[in-house]
């Protein structure tokens, strides 16, 4: 199954994507299904491009991994 079709990808948007990457408000123990699609939201959304240096960093050493699926917009 593609990380896209989590449910937890369907309802992501930026706050919760940060929340679960840094672990607040609320998302401190998040699932492994959440992370990834936080991760693959971050990507997918570019929104690591906005935010500080550690988005960026992480989103190419999970690409790098294959733990996460390149952007569908590049």
């Amino acid at each position: 199954m593609s990380i896209r079709e989590l449910e937890e990808y369907k309802h992501m948007n930026p706050f919760i994507a940060c929340a679960v990457a840094e672990g607040f408000s609320g998302f401190e123990e998040a699932s492994e299904e959440m992370t990834l699609a936080a991760w693959q939201y971050i990507a997918d959304t570019q929104l690591w491009t906005q935010l500080q240096g550690f988005y960026g960093r992480i989103v190419h050493q999970l690409l790098a991994q294959r733990v996460i699926e390149p952007p569908l917009t590049q």
